[in-house]
């Protein structure tokens, strides 16, 4: 049973990495670099990529739609969720369709519902827990209360939330 495992993880690995070679040759103005993660790099100009992951094609089509649309930075955390939005669906309507690779609207659903729920704890009060808005790059303001605070500028590190 082990042995069975291992070679079909050697057949998803091999298919993986074909896959990005076509990438490769499709993109050539992208570097895509194998990396712990997905992620796109406007600075860098690169597709970071993770061959031994699951949904691996969906989730490096999603990465090179980042680059394809111009993604770069965000200054309001709703516009990185509406980037995240637009990427998913360039991926799904364009490059899934060019490539052949089913899409699962639920793991679509599950990636963004972990942005919105970033952006919902963000924006709770500290002090009320009532949704406040956000007023500049990482600063929100309370309507109920008229409470401010400044949020960490992280997606991945623990949300801080500090009155000023």
């Amino acid at each position: 049973m082990a042995v069975l495992n291992s070679q079909k993880r050697l057949q998803i690995f091999s298919m993986n990495l074909d896959f990005v070679k076509t990438l490769r040759k499709d993109f050539p103005q992208f570097t895509f670099k194998e990396s712990d993660d997905f992620r796109w790099s406007k600075q860098e100009n690169t597709i970071f990529f993770d061959l031994d992951s699951s949904h691996f094609h969906l989730l490096i089509l999603h990465e090179l739609s980042h680059a394809l649309l111009g993604h770069e930075n965000y200054f309001l955390d709703i516009e990185l969720l509406k980037m995240e939005s637009e990427a998913w669906e360039f991926a799904k309507n364009s490059l899934a369709v060019q490539y052949g690779i089913c899409f699962d609207s639920n793991f679509i659903e599950e990636k963004l519902d972990t942005y919105r729920d970033w952006l919902h704890k963000r924006s709770l009060c500290p002090n009320c827990q009532i949704n406040g808005f956000q007023q500049t790059d990482l600063n929100y303001k309370c309507p109920a209360c008229g409470t401010v605070w400044q949020v960490n500028d992280s997606r991945f590190k623990n949300l801080r939330r500090i009155k000023k």
